[in-house]
């Protein structure tokens, strides 16, 4: 999981700016950060996309979101993507870039 992590952590920057017309929000799981852990966070990876901290954990049970990290894309209000590796940047990329164009 760990290596998944620093994978998602290292990659999301480069695919917010891929992907400009995506509305990208980073939302982190309350049961390991607060707000200090988050600020953190962010100077760690120079994180330029939002993030907030999950308190109510409302958004990982309606989302369903099991395993960690999680990337889940919506078109029209409905789930086309949920993307559970992020080692290979170019295949994620090419995912909602498939996505995107139909």
């Amino acid at each position: 999981m760990s290596d998944t992590c620093s994978a998602a952590n290292r990659n999301i920057d480069g695919l917010a700016k891929r992907f400009p017309q995506l509305s990208w929000q980073v939302v982190v799981s309350r049961l390991w950060t607060g707000e200090a852990e988050l600020a953190e966070y962010r100077s760690k990876y120079k994180l330029q996309v939002p993030a907030s901290v999950d308190y109510s954990n409302r958004s990982f049970v309606s989302l369903r979101i099991m395993d960690y990290p999680a990337l889940v894309l919506y078109q029209n209000g409905e789930e086309v993507i949920r993307a559970l590796q992020f080692n290979d940047a170019a295949a994620l990329e090419q995912q909602i870039a498939g996505v995107l164009n139909q």
